[in-house]
């Protein structure tokens, strides 16, 4: 029994489709793949079809294998178009609302295609071509509305993925490239066809572009990894950002990275695994090979130092499973620099509270203590870790501590450096820990926000008048 070669390539495009249906549904966690599954798995009875065209002679036969890859080539069409959109970023325009839309044209030129409307395709019949007879028929002009929506419906991928990936890295730009020349060759393939050209006796779209379609596909998912490394849909947010951001797919390999994270550690080859890019922080590499989740300062010794926030967060799909992991490095050292500048300033603050041999309490707005000297545990008796977060009332008498609330408040809408109490015929009383009262000088230095309470306490003389 003679075969044709046409015969083998067919069936050979309907496994390489299938094949590619089954790889696209073992990454179906990812964006696009399910639709890509699907569109391969409708694409797998394009060529499988047309094997049955040329292989029997039944008019039949011939008409039935016909009309389905009108509906086939729709389908496929409509899932390539989804693939694309959730592959470049577009996934939330995606809904039951657009499929249907989408559906619409196909779904009226399936019934106008299989009740045999002479407004879609009419005459079906066979004619011989050498030893072999051929279907032939005539196009209504419903037929041409529905090419040209086909190949709008084609022809979208490729604005959307040139809109998303065209210009924005080396890999992402082939990706673009690949997926492209996959759909525009069938179109090319199919114009020719229609008027007539090259020749092939019986063969026209989609049923040649099937197999050159998946042939492209196949060697761009074996060449790039389209669907092993993550699509970017933010690319161009991410290359204008002054902080350093990497995104590594699950296999810890580079999918992007943008021009600030190159300047801190040097050219990146996309697909690269990370810890051959990272050679001059190896330790880093190592350390963070399998944490998904951190946060942490790094400092790099060099003259003068300098320091980074890395952080590190997990992508995760609308199924709830783990795709790569974004990292962001943020140049700190300003910030870090002047953090330690304050701290410093701090010590030196507090170093000279507590040699002063006066009490000193810093009191926020609510009255509460946040900090108190050594001198203000040898006076009060009050230990100093007691005293932090009690309020300052706690130092007075009893009956001085409402009214003293009163003039607290009213020093915080006013705030000046000033004494307190000469404003009255009283002289200001404290209380110890134990109880005891004993007369103090108090003066008060700050802002709305924090205040410096200095006591300083009196003579026993002053304290004997002023009992008088």
């Amino acid at each position: 029994m003679h075969v044709s070669p046409l015969l083998l390539l067919f069936i050979a495009s309907a496994i390489l489709n299938a094949s590619l249906a089954i790889y696209g549904w073992r990454h179906r966690h990812l964006p696009g793949a399910i639709a890509f599954s699907l569109a391969m798995f409708v694409f797998t009875f394009l060529p499988l079809s047309q094997a049955l065209n040329i292989s029997s002679s039944d008019f039949t036969i011939k008409v039935i294998a016909l009309k389905s890859r009108v509906e086939i080539a729709g389908i496929g069409a409509i899932a390539w178009l989804v693939m694309v959109m959730q592959f470049s970023g577009y996934a939330q325009l995606v809904n039951r609302r657009l499929l249907l839309a989408l559906s619409s044209v196909p779904l009226a030129i399936m019934i106008l295609n299989w009740t045999e409307n002479p407004l879609f395709r009419s005459g079906y019949h066979l004619e011989l071509v050498g030893a072999s007879p051929a279907l032939r028929w005539t196009n209504g002009p419903i037929f041409w509305v529905g090419l040209l929506y086909l190949n709008a419906v084609l022809l979208t991928p490729i604005y959307l993925l040139w809109r998303s990936y065209g210009h924005i890295s080396p890999l992402s730009f082939r990706q673009t490239m690949a997926l492209s020349i996959s759909t525009i060759l069938p179109l090319i393939i199919n114009v020719l066809s229609q008027v007539g050209y090259p020749p092939l006796q019986g063969i026209s779209f989609p049923f040649a572009a099937g197999p050159v379609m998946g042939l492209i596909v196949a060697w761009a998912i074996l060449r790039y990894h389209i669907f092993d490394l993550l699509p970017i849909a933010r690319g161009l947010l991410i290359e204008s950002m002054n902080d350093g951001v990497l995104v590594l797919d699950t296999q810890n390999r580079i999918v992007d990275i943008n021009p600030a994270m190159q300047e801190l550690i040097g050219p990146a080859v996309l697909g690269q695994s990370a810890e051959a890019t990272f050679t001059t922080w190896p330790d880093l590499a190592a350390r963070f090979r399998n944490v998904t989740d951190a946060r942490t300062e790094l400092a790099i010794e060099r003259d003068p130092p300098q320091y980074f926030d890395l952080r590190i967060s997990p992508l995760i799909d609308q199924r709830g499973r783990l795709t790569g992991r974004l990292i962001v490095v943020r140049d700190i050292t300003k910030h870090k620099q002047t953090e330690n500048a304050l701290h410093a300033s701090e010590n030196n603050f507090r170093r000279m509270l507590e040699s002063a041999p006066d009490a000193m309490l810093i009191v926020d707005q609510e009255g509460k203590v946040t900090l108190a000297n050594v001198q203000s545990e040898k006076i009060f008796g009050h230990p100093q870790a007691e005293l932090i977060g009690q309020s300052v009332e706690i130092l007075l008498p009893e009956r001085f501590r409402e009214i003293h609330k009163t003039h607290r408040a009213e020093y915080y809408q006013n705030p000046q450096a000033r004494p307190m109490g000469s404003d009255t015929k009283w002289e200001l009383l404290a209380r110890r820990k134990d109880g005891s009262i004993f007369p103090f000088d108090i003066r008060a230095h700050g802002t709305c926000l924090r205040v410096l309470i200095v006591f300083s306490t009196m003579s026993f003389v002053n304290f004997t008048e002023t009992l008088r």
